[in-house]
């Protein structure tokens, strides 16, 4: 059986469900994960059939990045990656990831290098293998006091090159 064959699909593409694969649930719930803070700094993303990104506009870390939703082929590297650095063109973003659950193509004549190869985790269906304390309080970011306590967070766990990361600059 050939992959051209009629009907048979890959299994990333648009109309396909989010829980098709645990790589389609990992990268969906990544790109969502991606905007959603961008979105509630007032930057901007950007979702086609290829890719998504969200750029906050200054140096912001893990803030600024791509995140391809579909293999890179042959005929849709140069497209895509002209896509990607369009959207981040005009503005002063810092460092921008890439984030890609497939091998890609060397990209450094794009102006991208490679960062590493981080793993995609997985935990086995079912209850959590120790109980979850009692103390735990996972709340959604929602207001100004919330932003404040996430970003402090995130700057003392995770320092990043290039961001502000004073309070209300991260």
């Amino acid at each position: 059986m050939s992959y051209a064959e009629p009907g048979l699909r890959a299994g990333w593409e648009p109309d396909t469900p989010v829980g098709d694969t645990a790589i389609r649930r990992f990268v969906t719930n990544w790109v969502s994960a991606s905007a959603s803070p961008v979105t509630a700094m007032g930057g901007e993303c950007r979702a086609d059939d290829a890719f998504a990104a969200a750029n906050l506009g200054r140096p912001a870390g893990f803030f600024n990045s791509a995140t391809l939703l579909v293999p890179m082929g042959d005929d849709t590297v140069d497209p895509t990656m002209a896509a990607i650095n369009g959207f981040y063109a005009g503005t002063s973003p810092g460092e921008v990831l890439l984030f890609s659950a497939w091998p890609t193509p060397d990209l450094r004549e794009h102006g991208w290098q490679l960062e590493g190869h981080p793993p995609v985790m997985l935990r086995a269906p079912g209850p959590p293998a120790t109980a979850r304390s009692s103390d735990l309080d996972v709340t959604e970011v929602g207001d100004a006091t919330a932003l404040r306590a996430f970003e402090e967070v995130a700057i003392r766990g995770y320092p990043l090159d290039g961001t502000d990361s004073r309070p209300g600059g991260f």
